[in-house]
């Protein structure tokens, strides 16, 4: 029995020293999945983590692409309101040109009349007396006297302006040498 026992503790430390042994080879064997596992999770995040950017990319250029659509359609509609302003602007140029031309001719068909009508004054005072038409001119605006003496021969408009009252006839000799058909 003596060597049972010497055998007993023997196959105690054996088995013992298996137990341990088997403890270890379990650790590790835990350790080595638990890796795999967290590995294999990495794994599936990593695709995960390339899809959820790929995503992100996508949602982020679909996002700029209808902000350039929306940028363009505001741009295109820009356009289309310069080029009706443009249109409206020419054909406003083309009423005041028109306007324009029809001032010329209403303004010459009244320079004709009023040139007409001066003539006719002008010969009304070359016949009346120096004295009478002196007494007149003195009384009648400064612009029209003088397109009336201007219009004379220079002896008549002398004679008138010599039977005017001095300061009078001071002012409208002046007039007359600065009027531009004497020039």
């Amino acid at each position: 029995m003596k060597k049972e026992l010497r055998l007993n503790p023997m196959i105690r430390a054996k088995g013992v020293g298996l137990i341990g042994l088997g403890v270890v080879f379990a650790l590790v064997a835990q350790a080595v999945a638990q890796t795999s596992v967290e590995q294999s999770t990495e794994e599936q995040k990593e695709p995960s983590d390339v899809t959820e950017c790929v995503g992100a990319a996508s949602s982020l250029l679909r996002y700029k692409k209808l902000a350039l659509n929306r940028r363009e359609k505001t741009l295109a509609n820009r356009e289309l309101d310069i080029e009706k302003a443009e249109e409206r602007l020419a054909q406003q140029f083309k009423e005041l040109e028109d306007i324009r031309e029809s001032l010329r001719k209403t303004m010459s068909s009244l320079d004709l009349v009023k040139e007409d009508r001066i003539k006719k004054l002008k010969g009304r005072f070359e016949k009346m007396r120096p004295k009478e038409a002196a007494t007149i001119l003195e009384k009648t605006d400064d612009t029209v006297s003088i397109l009336l003496l201007a219009g004379m021969k220079a002896d008549k408009s002398g004679k008138i302006l010599a039977k005017m009252a001095p300061e009078k006839a001071a002012l409208l000799t002046e007039k007359l040498a600065k009027h531009p058909i004497n020039k």
